[in-house]
């Protein structure tokens, strides 16, 4: 399972910063400092976002109160749209395929192999997309605390 493959990295992955974990090293990226906040804040945030958007496959595991792990599967042409989450941070972990996330506040593209692990701080807007030509799979871990998802506009 990739709980005992990446168990050192999940111990990471709720640090509170960004950060991407590949074979150990840590990237941390700085805090967020946009006055376009207050006004994306307007957005009523969502308890289920699920109807949103499409994807090919759809799972939770792990469940928990203020913690639980989502299994996406992504077509090439398929996103999960422009959003942010006020409390919880997400943490993706790339399984099959390879995923694209843009990010703003600041801006910065990362491109996720299987693997390979990036966590988006809460309030930070995120946008995710296959890379590949074949569907991505991926995990997003999300928590700690009550879940909650901010549409944006683009």
């Amino acid at each position: 399972m990739w709980f005992v493959r990446c168990g050192e990295q999940i111990k990471h992955a709720f640090s509170g910063d960004s950060t991407r974990l590949t074979t150990g090293k840590a990237r941390t990226g700085p805090p967020i400092k946009s006055p376009r906040w207050r006004d994306r804040m307007k957005a009523k945030a969502l308890k289920d976002s699920s109807h949103l958007y499409e994807v090919e496959r759809r799972a939770r595991h792990g469940e928990r109160p203020g913690f639980w792990i989502a299994e996406l599967q992504i077509s090439p042409s398929q996103k999960v749209p422009w959003h942010c989450h006020n409390k919880i941070q997400d943490t993706f972990y790339v399984l099959e395929g390879e995923i694209r996330l843009f990010l703003r506040d600041p801006k910065e593209d990362v491109r996720l192999k299987p693997g390979e692990t990036y966590s988006v701080r809460p309030r930070r807007p995120h946008l995710v997309t296959n890379a590949g030509q074949s569907s991505a799979t991926f995990l997003v871990l999300q928590g700690i605390g009550e879940y909650d998802y901010v549409p944006l506009t683009e």
